[in-house]
Parts: C-alpha cells; sequence; structure tokens
C-alpha cells in the first residue's frame, strides 16, 4: 500500500502504454483500469496523452498520403461523442474511484 500522503497533497499518475487503435470501448476500458490502478496506488488524479481516445497512431505519416478514404472512416469511427455514453463512463470512474 502506498504511503499516505500529507494532507494538501496530490499524488499524480502519468500514462505512458500502448492504446487501442481503432477500438473506443476498448480504449475507454482501459482507460478506466489504469484509473482504478492508479487509485490503488495511491494517486489522486490520472494524466492521459491529449490523443489518447481516439488513439492518434504515429506511424499515421508514414502511410502514403492518398490512402485517406481507407484509414480515416476508421478513425472518425471512434471518436467520442461530448457527453456521450462513453464521456459518462470516464467521468463516473473519474469522480468515484479513489
Amino acid at each position: 500500500m502506498a504511503a499516505k500522503p500529507k494532507p494538501g497533497t496530490v499524488r499524480v499518475a502519468v500514462v505512458q502504454a500502448e492504446g487501442c487503435y481503432f477500438g473506443l470501448p476498448a480504449a475507454v476500458q482501459k482507460t478506466c483500469d489504469l484509473r482504478v490502478e492508479a487509485a490503488g496506488k495511491g494517486c489522486d488524479l490520472v494524466a492521459i496523452p491529449e490523443v489518447w481516445i481516439p488513439q492518434y497512431p504515429g506511424w499515421i505519416w508514414q502511410r502514403p498520403i492518398n490512402d485517406s478514404a481507407e484509414i480515416h472512416p476508421s478513425m472518425l469511427g471512434c471518436r467520442s461523442i461530448v457527453y456521450g455514453f462513453h464521456v459518462r463512463l470516464l467521468e463516473f470512474v473519474a469522480e468515484t474511484i479513489h
């Protein structure tokens, strides 16, 4: 168990993990699992990369520029709707898991 922090202290976990490409439900589940893991280690806040959901593949720029018709629909299908189910689930986990 993690040492009890001093009053006024915030313990932060920074995520450096492989994401879930083109799979919004899997990405949300992994995010929730990481939050639960961090809370179990005494962390109050979890910082995730800005393009974690949907996972923005670093290799996207290595593909031919003219194949956007193939790849972009897959990426758009993985976007989260503001205040949609997935965002509400992430909010719930962030607020309740301590």
